[in-house]
């Protein structure tokens, strides 16, 4: 997929020696300029172009020609201007010299740039031009210009267009799927994997670190708190250099604990860059202890205990939410969620785990980072999960669900059951998901 989009163009009205185009936008990949040309005096002259006004000798060209019966090339180095094909007189039909000109990778702050020319003089033949510029800086502006003393005709027609290349501007490894809406290149990461921009890229980032597990529960307890989720961070407008490997980390989900008692383990981080999101918190962090975790968002908590505290990260805006309490009964509180804190236990029945938060970034809204449902006591129900993937806690000594993968869900909460049953493993909070996206 490429497409043209028209940036400049001008028109003489009068008779110009040169024509410079400038405040060119960097956001495409190639500049096409097309020129239908005439001179205002018989002399043999040919176009000429320099870039960001360079005036010195850094410019080469070779050049193919020919006229139907014989052809030639030849070399020229060290000019002040790459040169194209020789514009014929007289100036009253301008229509007899067109000209293109492609520029290639023109934003590019880190090769020298290259260019290609097509023109045709009329009846007398025509030439096929590649041009360097010896210089890494972007291009940013183009003076078309004549390689000898005469002027363009009135009438003369310059027309500037950038392209929009059709593969992406960046290589993503094993872990990222590439996609675009053709207004958007999106590299989505549900694993680890390296991002590596082939130019100078400004992007948005979406981060999402992995969600808290739970503890495994036993019988004669009451219930265990959900997950926290995990960190969540919309970033916009990043700059990325072009040719370096960047890192992005995939947080995996904290791991359930094992049964009677065994404590789960927090989220892990998600990074792109210098940039991070915390991992969930553990819900319920072990048998001697009520709190629930630290993280992105906090583990729920049991009786008597405090919910895990969120942004641990310290973020504006925030990544997430603190864990819920439990104020009364014997069932245990939500975990946070990346957009509200968990829900607080008041009965035997668990509290519902927080909700997360919606995200765009891909242009279809996808909520992200829920917090899990607590765990009920004795046949009472666990909590629900919050949206975004939080899993639901359980009642009744039974394995509660997991966080759902790629989304940072916390963990649900296990249940405790007055007597007798057999000890339940606690469940996983979900990995994490990074996705990045620029520009087409």
């Amino acid at each position: 997929m490429s497409t043209y989009t028209p940036l400049a163009s001008t028109t003489l009205t009068d008779a110009a020696s040169f024509v410079t185009i400038g405040n060119i936008p960097q956001t495409y990949t190639d500049l096409v300029l097309v020129a239908t040309l005439g001179i205002t005096n018989p002399n043999t002259s040919n176009v000429a172009f320099r870039f960001n006004s360079d005036t010195g000798t850094n410019f080469s060209v070779t050049r193919l020609y020919g006229n139907g019966s014989t052809a030639g090339s030849n070399r020229d180095l060290n000019n002040s201007f790459i040169y194209g094909n020789e514009v014929s007189y007289p100036s009253g039909d301008v229509g007899e010299n067109n000209y293109i000109l492609h520029i290639m990778n023109y934003s590019n702050s880190t090769t020298y740039k290259t260019t290609l020319s097509r023109g045709n003089r009329a009846a007398t033949g025509t030439d096929a031009i590649v041009g360097l510029w010896r210089s890494t800086a972007a291009i940013t502006s183009v003076t078309v210009l004549l390689s000898h003393g005469s002027s363009y005709a009135a009438g003369s027609m310059f027309s500037l267009y950038g392209i929009a290349a059709g593969g992406p501007l960046a290589f993503s490894n094993v872990g990222a799927t590439v996609t675009t809406d053709g207004a958007y290149w999106y590299h989505t990461f549900t694993s680890s994997g390296i991002f590596t921009p082939t130019k100078n890229l400004t992007v948005d980032a979406l981060i999402v670190a992995g969600g808290g597990g739970t503890m495994g529960t036993t019988s004669n307890a009451g219930g265990f708190g959900g997950g926290g989720a995990g960190g969540l961070r919309s970033l916009t407008s990043l700059s990325i250099t072009s040719g370096v490997a960047t890192t992005v980390t995939v947080g995996a989900g904290g791991a359930g604990g094992a049964a009677n008692l065994g404590s789960g383990s927090k989220g892990g981080n998600s990074t792109f860059d210098i940039y991070s999101a915390t991992g969930g918190g553990i819900g319920s962090m072990s048998a001697g202890t009520h709190n629930g975790g630290a993280g992105g968002s906090g583990g729920g908590a049991r009786t008597s205990g405090t919910g895990g505290l969120g942004n641990q990260g310290s973020y504006s805006p925030s990544e997430g939410n603190n864990g819920g309490i439990t104020t009364a009964g014997d069932g245990a509180a939500g975990g946070g969620g990346a957009g509200a804190v968990g829900g607080n236990c008041t009965s035997d029945a668990g509290g519902n785990g927080g909700a997360g938060t919606a995200s765009s970034i891909t242009g279809t809204s996808v909520t992200y980072a829920g917090g899990g449902g607590g765990g009920g006591f004795n046949y009472a129900a666990g909590g629900t999960g919050g949206a975004g993937g939080g899993g639901n806690g359980k009642g009744d000594n039974t394995v509660p669900d997991n966080g759902t993968v790629n989304t940072g869900g916390g963990a649900g909460g296990s249940g405790g059951l007055l007597s007798g049953g057999t000890g339940r493993t606690g469940a996983s909070g979900g990995s994490g998901i990074v996705i990045i996206r620029y520009p087409v």
